[in-house]
């Protein structure tokens, strides 16, 4: 579920990179990985991170999802058994602990961003 978003901006990232830095790269002899390294990494590192970001919501929807279909333990089979019993605190408490986790998982990645792009306001 995650892997898509994350390919897809990360090729839009790549490929925004201007043909004008590759050249300037390679004018002043730089190899392969010096250019991925100095030019088209750090300037798809915006795009990446905004993959990542929304990988995050679908990545924690896919597992809740599994624990519905398959799992004994963790927040969907938390909900599942919630329901049964019809105990809707139980379901708001599951819910929130996801949207917690969420939280902290995108906050996580908000503040990798910010120390890896800081040249970018």
């Amino acid at each position: 579920m995650v892997v898509f978003p994350i390919f897809s901006s990360t090729v839009a990232g790549v490929r925004g990179v201007s043909r004008e830095l590759r050249e300037v790269g390679l004018v002043e002899g730089a190899t392969w990985w010096q250019r991925l390294r100095y030019i088209e990494v750090p300037l798809a590192l915006p795009i990446l991170f905004s993959g990542f970001r929304t990988s995050l919501a679908y990545a924690t929807t896919g597992a809740v999802v599994g624990e519905f279909i398959g799992s004994r333990f963790g927040l969907g089979a938390m909900i599942n058994v919630a329901r049964g019993f019809l105990d809707t605190p139980l379901i708001f408490v599951a819910l929130v602990c996801l949207g917690l986790m969420t939280l902290l998982f995108s906050t996580v990645v908000l503040s990798l961003e910010r120390l890896l792009v800081s040249w970018q306001d």
